[in-house]
């Protein structure tokens, strides 16, 4: 298993306002590559670096990913131009929250406000994930969903996705 941690150009790991109970605020943290040969781990922390969630993303955002977790701070993103047309319009992007995890799938809100107004989007947490991090908003997962993502109730689906359970159990080392 090869672990990238990398640096986030976008995010300082200081905490902001104050989060309800049932929600943590994570900051990316790093890539997670050779787990599995078909989803690659993008792992988030909390401020303190004491949590640890991760989320499987498609191969075809990695170079995406690695752009955002380059030091080049003055490198563009490549949602850049999808965040100023969302500016452009009016809208600021807030947070994205990871709420609800349905076997494998993880499923999130991306937040946006104009004025006083917000709008909600939900989608798997994959599609929306590489519009969040290019925006610079703040992220949460739910306390649940964490809870949930360590959690193995169908190691069919696992080997589905060609991990062994050894594999997983291995990785959870990294994840606790």
């Amino acid at each position: 298993m090869e672990c990238v941690f990398l640096t986030q150009k976008n995010y300082s790991k200081k905490k902001r306002a104050s989060v309800p109970e049932k929600w943590l605020e994570i900051f990316p943290y790093g890539l997670v590559r050779g787990l599995s040969e078909v989803k690659p781990i993008l792992l988030f922390s909390d401020a303190d670096e004491k949590q640890v969630f991760p989320m499987w993303v498609d191969h075809i955002d990695l170079d995406a990913l690695y752009e955002f977790f380059q030091e080049d701070k003055n490198a563009p993103h490549p949602q850049q131009t999808q965040i100023q047309i969302i500016e452009e319009l009016g809208w600021k992007i807030k947070s994205i929250c990871f709420h609800r995890l349905d076997g494998y799938r993880l499923f999130a809100t991306l937040i946006f406000c104009q004025d006083k107004k917000e709008k909600r989007i939900v989608k798997r947490a994959e599609d929306l994930i590489l519009l969040a991090l290019a925006s610079g908003c703040k992220i949460y997962v739910s306390k649940e969903v964490i809870h949930k993502s360590r959690d193995i109730k169908d190691v069919s689906q696992l080997k589905a996705l060609d991990i062994t359970l050894g594999d997983y159990k291995d990785s959870q080392k990294y994840l606790m």
